[in-house]
């Protein structure tokens, strides 16, 4: 099963594109403070809109500042921006965190896109030279949508990249990458990663020890450091040698104390960063001295059968739930979470992690657009799937109740009503409000169900 794939229309790419030549060249003086995030700016051309800021203690408008757009994928601005916060007080840079942008209708994010860059360029002095985008999971697909139009000049995408997962032939833009090792979509990142180097873009992809998310603070800072390094390679902005010769020199260390495999694939970023910058000679040579090794073999072997094992699971999974084998699929969620519990880290481990998470948000997310479709059979199917494979998630179990009573299932979205409530939903008044239940209302369990709900 594949997520939808999320694609602007070329009417959208055109549009973004016609923004940047729309917004005036100088920003007025505007009396928000510096050095702190405001969590909500309200749009002055259409107060439906807002986003999180953040500018530098030090700005002035007398000159143009480098700004990050940021996406999350519910909607939540801040995040981001406070993730950043720290980075761009470091290089001087404005954040701006979109509130209406997230996980769901195109037109309702290109709306989103342009309020927030409009707005932007209205109130702050920005240079168009240095413009980002910054993205996580289906955020991350927006953040390179928007740097595939040429509005932006390069993206960092945090636990995905490009549009229904696959790279395109042309990649006109730089890309800084991030994902967890236990994150599902961490074999999207390396394949990603390899794409890039294919096409001789320049990119930097970084692994980190947890799941589907945005990076810890310290990639984040060495995100917006990879960019300044891209700027000084492009002529964007004047070369710092302290800062080129120091940023080497740290990365030059830290791959020394890596084991093979990961060590190889650092000389070879630091190859490709620094090229024309500093000698590179040294690590180029020990790149290749690695690259036909028989640890970087099999430790190359081991990540595709991985990721192949991967896909395998999440088919067998889905078939299960489509085809009503559920004692099976209970059974094969239970191995999964044992595994994903295991104290020690290991592919296995890695693996069941990616696949538990990676089928629940998949199945959940499918459910809700076939909801808006009132495909109700199908998405309460999706939605059992993400119940089995996490029964301590109240919400999934509420979200399957509504699905079996919309598709008038009444005994089945009693039980998964009691379910949710069992794994500790509370919320009777929603319940009580609730459209889908109107049916179960007059019955005695539902009301016992709503009794159990309220403290």
């Amino acid at each position: 099963m594949k997520p939808v794939p999320v694609i602007f229309r070329p009417a959208a790419r055109a549009a973004l594109l016609g923004l940047a030549a729309a917004i005036p060249a100088i920003a007025a003086a505007e009396e928000i403070p510096c050095g702190q995030v405001v969590a909500t700016v309200v749009c002055r051309a259409d107060a439906t809109q807002s986003y999180a800021l953040y500018l530098p203690s030090v700005y002035d408008p007398k000159r143009a500042w480098p700004v990050l757009y940021c996406f999350d994928p519910g909607g939540r601005g801040h995040v981001p921006v406070e993730l950043f916060q720290a980075a761009a007080e470091k290089f001087g840079y404005v954040v701006a965190g979109s509130n209406n942008s997230r996980n769901g209708p195109w037109a309702d994010n290109l709306k989103a896109i342009e309020a927030m860059v409009h707005d932007t360029g209205v109130r702050f002095s920005l240079d168009g030279s240095r413009r980002y985008a910054v993205g996580m999971s289906g955020g991350a697909r927006v953040a390179t949508e928007v740097a595939a139009t040429g509005l932006v000049r390069g993206a960092v995408a945090c636990s995905a990249a490009f549009s229904g997962g696959e790279t395109p032939r042309q990649v006109p833009f730089v890309l800084f990458g991030t994902a967890g090792t236990d994150d599902f979509n961490c074999p999207e990142m390396r394949r990603t990663d390899r794409d890039l180097d294919a096409r001789g873009t320049p990119h930097r992809v970084v692994f980190f020890a947890g799941g589907h998310g945005w990076p810890p603070p310290e990639l984040a800072m060495e995100a917006v450091g990879w960019l300044e390094l891209q700027a000084m390679r492009a002529g964007k902005r004047p070369k710092d040698e302290v800062f080129i010769h120091t940023l080497f020199e740290s990365r030059r260390a830290a791959t020394a104390a890596l084991p093979p495999a990961g060590a190889w694939r650092e000389y070879q970023s630091l190859a490709a960063d620094f090229s024309g910058l500093v000698d590179t000679a040294d690590v180029a040579r020990r790149a290749a001295a690695l690259a036909g090794s028989r640890e970087i073999r099999a430790a190359e072997k081991q990540e595709r059968q991985l990721e192949q094992r991967q896909l395998d699971l999440n088919d067998e999974l889905y078939a299960d739930a489509r085809d009503g084998r559920l004692a099976r699929l209970r059974e094969a969620a239970a191995g999964l979470r044992r595994q994903a519990a295991a104290p020690e880290d290991s592919p296995d481990r890695r693996l069941a992690r990616r696949v538990l998470e990676g089928m629940g948000i998949t199945s959940a997310e499918q459910a809700r657009q076939l909801l808006a479709q009132h495909e109700y059979g199908d998405a309460a199917m999706n939605l059992e799937l993400a119940a089995i494979l996490h029964p301590d998630r109240p919400r999934t179990h509420y979200e399957l109740a509504r699905a079996r009573a919309l598709n008038g299932e009444r005994a089945a979205a009693l039980a998964a009503l009691q379910a949710a409530v069992t794994a500790g939903f509370k919320d009777a008044a929603q319940a009580e409000q609730e459209a889908a239940f109107a049916r179960l209302r007059p019955e005695p369990s539902f009301q016992q169900l709503l009794a159990a709900m309220k403290p």
